[in-house]
């Protein structure tokens, strides 16, 4: 019987958290005992496995309770929308130096094949917990090369959320109501991002459309009552997430659509009745003009050619640098002569970050003039 320090056996310390799972899973816990459970105790105690050292048939133990966790992460989901499990998947879906679990070399293969159809071995299945596997698909992970070292259980673990529809629950509950809260897309954003380098390509662009589907969704359903209980820590989490996402998924726009989604919530930012939240908007805003104007200032010292798309690349952008609260109203006639000046050169993508600049300095400009800084 695997055991660990002080001689427990390892099947006793696990043992508690299953029952409590089930106790989850049937609604047997109050609100006050689940959130804490899920919020806290839950991702710790996984957090602390993971770091164990373990020996074989310990860590089969382990990836029971991991894959018992996943089970019931994907049915909180779709039962009761509920998502604070998807932090103890996004622990179990990273494959950290830090974490021993996941060491090359540091276990053999799983025993039981998350493809079997069969639950009856006793050694590989909770024993309270009798599920038949879902019907076999087809594997998300990209093929690795030889030279790359990735423990077979996270290659396990990657394809058994995938099989259960965990990740397909997760994009689910990103594009559908009701708004969720920033600290809630962060959440659920990280299962996603972590996988991004063991899953095929073809994949993981899904997800990232399907993210950016969700986004526009999210901008557009926002309230200024749910915006004022955001922290911008978090707004600057999400946007880094969505960011890696994109960029992962070599999208070709990936950079101007994350412009896009930051200048969209500023507007809604600067459009609230909340002085705290308007002097946010006018802060991102500010950064993405720093940030625009780096970018032409790196093109220019790389001697780009000055009619290269990359000599400007946001136009948007850059008709806000320069720009003071007493100078907005000019700003917003500098952004319809943008539009108008674009003509039938203008994109989808530009034409709507233009109406956007336009927007926000019409928004600008009527603050300027309700109140004064």
């Amino acid at each position: 019987m695997p055991s660990v320090a002080g001689g427990v056996p390892l099947a006793r310390i696990l043992q508690p958290v299953e029952q409590l799972i089930q106790y989850l899973r049937g609604g047997q816990l109050t609100q006050e005992q689940a959130q804490h459970f899920m919020r806290q105790a839950l991702p710790k105690y996984i957090m602390m496995l993971l770091k164990m050292r373990l020996n074989d048939e310990e860590t089969d133990l382990v990836n029971r309770l991991f894959k018992q966790v996943m089970r019931t992460t994907v049915e909180m989901l779709r039962k009761y929308d509920t998502w604070e499990m998807v932090e103890c998947v996004a622990r179990i879906l990273t494959d950290s130096p830090n974490f021993y679990y996941y060491q090359p070399g540091a276990a053999a293969s799983p025993s039981c094949d998350v493809d079997s159809q069969s639950s009856g071995d006793a050694s590989c299945s909770d024993a309270s917990d009798h599920e038949s596997e879902p019907a076999q698909v087809a594997s998300i992970v990209a093929p690795l090369s030889p030279h790359e070292d990735c423990s077979p259980f996270f290659v396990k673990n990657v394809d058994y959320f995938w099989q259960h529809g965990g990740f397909t629950a997760v994009l689910q509950r990103l594009e559908n109501p009701p708004t969720l809260t920033m600290n809630a897309l962060r959440t659920l954003l990280r299962p996603l991002v972590k996988v991004k380098d063991v899953i095929k390509r073809s994949v993981l662009q899904n997800f990232a459309k399907s993210v950016l589907q969700a986004m526009h969704i999210y901008e557009t359903t926002l309230t200024d009552e749910q915006l004022k209980l955001e922290d911008r820590k978090t707004m600057i989490d999400v946007y880094r997430l969505i960011d890696t996402l994109l960029h992962s998924a070599r999208r070709q726009t990936a950079a101007q659509s994350m412009d896009e989604f930051r200048l969209a919530l500023a507007l809604r930012c600067l459009r609230t009745p909340f002085l705290e939240k308007r002097l946010v908007g006018l802060h991102e805003v500010k950064e993405m003009i720093n940030a625009s104007l780096r970018m032409e200032k790196d093109c220019l010292d790389g001697g780009i050619d000055a009619g290269s798309p990359l000599r400007a690349p946001w136009p948007h952008l850059r008709c806000l640098a320069g720009a003071r609260p007493s100078s907005w109203s000019t700003g917003c006639r500098r952004s319809r002569l943008l539009s108008s000046s674009l003509g039938r050169r203008c994109t989808t993508r530009s034409c709507a970050a233009a109406r956007r600049s336009q927007s926000f300095w019409r928004c600008a400009a009527r603050w300027t003039r309700g109140c004064s800084l």
